[in-house]
């Protein structure tokens, strides 16, 4: 249970530093320093920040942010096949569904709040995906 609230409280971080933009003026998003700088050494749930050396990935996927926050939310690197994808999908909806928290109306809303980041990012993986094979 414990797992569940420090992984909601590491993606509330990263998209509190994504809104208020404390990578610095002039330091690119992906930036290494930066993220190491946010992050604790034993910080198990994000893969390595992404490489940010050309605009799409070697799957051919175009780097746009939106993707980026969306593998990132899902902890796989960029361009990760869609069954990568779909099997951690569903590994974290089963760690973070909310019916898991019935009990607690506070932890249940959290849940609620990252199931349906996770659907989100899912569906949007999904329909990128499904453009690319065209």
């Amino acid at each position: 249970m414990a797992g569940i609230v420090e992984r909601l409280w590491q993606l509330g971080r990263a998209q509190l530093n994504d809104l208020l933009g404390q990578r610095g003026p002039g330091t690119p998003p992906g930036d290494s320093a930066s993220r190491a700088a946010d992050e604790t050494p034993h910080d198990t749930f994000h893969a390595p920040p992404p490489c940010e050396e050309s605009p799409t990935s070697r799957a051919g996927l175009p780097r746009t942010v939106e993707l980026v926050r969306c593998y990132r939310l899902l902890d796989l690197p960029f361009g990760a096949p869609m069954a990568q994808v779909t099997r951690q999908w569903k590994t974290y909806l089963k760690k973070c569904h909310p019916d898991r928290y019935a009990r607690n109306p506070t932890k249940q809303a959290e849940a609620t709040e990252l199931t349906q980041q996770l659907n989100d990012a899912h569906q949007k993986l999904k329909v990128a995906w499904e453009r690319h094979q065209r």
